[in-house]
């Protein structure tokens, strides 16, 4: 993190892992679907935002490219039948609350990648 110009590494590095940890373990089991997923766009994002100099192929951004569109898709799709989410109202609206969780992840990948990082 110190390297990609993060003004606090230690800090960033534990909400980045724990983005990844949380948001995967709560998209695997369907619980708080639009938050997770869009947790992890918005990781996903800054990763890619901070390989685009480096280009598309190897050892570009493609893979991190592939996951934001699933973390994509899963935000606007809404929870399965079988998950936790079941009975929340995101399941029976997922495009409106997949929209309001776009925008609040969308919001914390610019904090983090304008106002949280030395340009």
């Amino acid at each position: 993190m110190a390297a990609n110009g993060y003004k606090y590494p230690n800090i960033m590095a534990w909400v980045a892992g724990g983005s990844e940890l949380v948001g995967g373990a709560l998209l695997i089991v369907g619980l708080f679907t639009p938050l997770a997923a869009a947790a992890i766009l918005g990781l996903l994002a800054n990763v890619i935002v901070l390989k685009w100099k480096i280009g598309f192929f190897a050892p570009g951004y493609e893979l991190e490219l592939i996951l934001a569109a699933g973390a994509f898709a899963l935000l606007f799709a809404g929870p399965g039948r079988v998950s936790l989410d079941r009975p929340t109202p995101w399941f029976r609206r997922p495009g409106l609350s997949g929209f309001i969780f776009l925008i609040i992840g969308a919001a914390v990948a610019i904090v983090f990648l304008f106002v949280l990082r030395n340009h």
